[in-house]
């Protein structure tokens, strides 16, 4: 009978997937243990650990040569009884975890040595797994997941996205935390992600798919070795035995492109293109690493991104911000597109930017790294972008009305990946590494190198590129100039600027310097504070220099058009 079965199973599966898309998984081996339940399911290394309700057993299995190729059975390495009917199986590294009917868990060694036990204040135990230094539980009971000290203190819990719960099994993946668990009415495995899930109170699914087609009844206990998830079954309309299958579900794990439309989306479709979610934040919250959420047009709330993935927004998606509109909390995130605007500030805590990265507003911080923003516009917030101790890229971003700065860098690296400008007085701040590459940057207010920051022009290899300032300057930190650029600094625009910090040392001094000021008669800039050096070419075209008492010095020519006060 089992040569007639192989003869189905060596193929991939197909099944029909809540998303509306075709969901592959392959059978990569079975083997018939015997006849009765094994709800209790555990890998560990080249062994499977399973747990009988029936004779109260927990057997040790080899199952390193499980394949479909050659069809070898499991061995059997060893078994032990417990008191009671096993409904579960946990590994902590050491010793096993074992839920038993209805309500106990027993800790034994690997021998079948009891070493504790705890009743758990969770009704009608079923599925048992290991993680984070504790235990997780399913609780058909009250249809709860709760995560346990190893007393059984309950530290947290959540729902369960349905009724019947049985298997349940840990899973870290692209660095971060999921819970397999398996449905027992509709034969549906369903990945949740731990944190989001925690944080609601409910399980956000980030991936299901039916196990039906493998067979019609029966499922059981969950099994996750970091490359196979193993699946427990004991259905009768096939034969008397349990049977384990080791399944390859990397297909289910790919990644995959979610949909949102603000219009005409709704939260419970299954977020395809043809049936869309509605909001960006739920989309993120049943997302898996590395995912692509594409947004059309519409209105949206804040959303916080927790997790590496790609979001693509079109150029008329507008997220407004009570506060900051879009925090981003997770390495390796690109924002492509879409329009942030109205963040508020909130307090020390929340400075109200379009985009804030590193931080979440609410005093919770995370440096992250890889983050990728582009083809975005950013608008009328208190602050463009905010990033904290966070690496980043930006290309092609365009920044208006933004209240305060249009760009805030503290610590961390900004890199520019096109030119950029910060037009109408929005201002920059840097206390991190700013680095141009071979691209102008044209700050219409104050431009601020801050203690420990570090602007760094030296990529401005094209002699047209430039630094443009409308406003103050003020170098606390380290300025490499371009020793390409015709320009080099210049102070532009209408209204007067104050060079501030300059100085004389390297960090401090300029290559090329250029006013070149709107209007000619009322427009200064006013030195500050140091002398200042100038290695290259001075050009004052428009506008006056006001140097007071302080010391110019020039290396190269000096083409003086307008007013030069010393």
């Amino acid at each position: 009978m089992k040569a007639n079965v192989w003869i189905l199973l060596g193929f991939s599966i197909l099944i029909a997937f809540a998303r509306g898309k075709a969901e592959a998984y392959t059978v990569e081996g079975w083997f018939s243990t015997h006849a009765e339940i094994g709800a209790g399911l555990a890998r560990d290394g080249s062994y499977l650990w399973i747990g009988y309700q029936g004779s109260h057993l927990i057997e040790k299995w080899d199952v390193s040569n499980i394949d479909t190729a050659n069809d070898p059975d499991g061995i059997k390495k060893s078994e032990f009884s417990t008191s009671s009917a096993v409904t579960g199986i946990a590994l902590d590294g050491t010793s096993l975890w074992v839920a038993e009917h209805p309500q106990l868990v027993r800790k034994y060694d690997t021998a079948g040595n009891l070493l504790g036990s705890f009743i758990p204040s969770s009704p009608w135990n079923q599925g048992l797994t290991w993680g984070r230094n504790h235990l997780w539980l399913v609780s058909e009971g009250d249809d709860r997941i709760y995560e346990l000290t190893t007393s059984g203190a309950i530290i947290s819990s959540f729902a369960t996205p349905t009724t019947f719960g049985e298997g349940l099994s840990w899973m870290s993946y692209g660095g971060r935390d999921y819970l397999w668990y398996m449905e027992g009415s509709n034969l549906t495995a369903y990945l949740l992600d731990l944190d989001s899930s925690l944080a609601a109170g409910v399980s956000h699914v980030v991936r299901s798919f039916s196990l039906s087609s493998i067979t019609p009844s029966g499922p059981q206990g969950l099994a996750w070795d970091g490359s196979y998830l193993w699946y427990s079954t004991h259905d009768l309309t096939v034969d008397e035995n349990n049977r384990l299958y080791k399944l390859n579900v990397s297909d289910e794990l790919a990644v995959t492109t979610h949909y949102v439309n603000g219009i005409t989306g709704d939260d419970s479709n299954d977020g395809s293109a043809a049936n869309p979610w509605r909001t960006i934040q739920y989309a993120i919250n049943h997302s898996m690493v590395g995912d692509t959420i594409s947004v059309t047009d519409g209105t949206y709330s804040n959303a916080v991104i927790d997790r590496s993935m790609t979001l693509n927004l079109s150029s008329n998606a507008i997220v407004q911000g009570s506060s900051s509109a879009f925090v981003i909390m997770a390495s390796n995130v690109t924002v492509n597109g879409g329009i942030y605007e109205n963040g508020t500030a909130g307090g020390v805590d929340d400075p109200g930017a379009g985009i804030l990265v590193g931080m979440d507003g609410n005093g919770n911080t995370n440096p992250v790294n890889n983050i990728v923003i582009k083809n975005t516009t950013i608008r009328n917030n208190n602050e463009g972008i905010h990033a904290l101790n966070s690496d980043i890229s930006l290309q092609s971003n365009t920044f208006s009305g933004n209240s305060n700065y249009g760009i805030y860098l503290s610590g961390g690296t900004l890199s520019m990946q096109s030119d950029l400008t910060l037009g109408g007085s929005q201002h920059l701040f840097t206390s991190g590494t700013l680095t141009t590459g071979n691209y102008s940057l044209n700050a219409d207010g104050n431009l601020n190198i801050g203690t420990g920051g570090v602007l760094d022009a030296s990529g401005q290899t094209t002699s047209s590129k430039k630094i443009s300032v409308s406003g103050d300057w003020t170098n606390d930190g380290t300025f490499t100039p371009s020793m390409n650029s015709t320009n080099g600094v210049e102070f532009d625009g209408t209204g007067n600027s104050t060079l501030i910090s300059g100085g004389t040392v390297a960090g401090k001094k300029f290559h090329n310097l250029t006013l070149n000021k709107s209007n000619d008669a009322s427009d200064d800039l006013n030195v500050s504070t140091n002398d200042v050096q100038v290695d290259g070419n001075l050009n004052i075209t428009d506008g006056d220099w006001i140097l007071a008492s302080l010391n110019l010095t020039v290396d190269g020519s000096t083409t003086v058009g307008e007013a030069l006060t010393l």
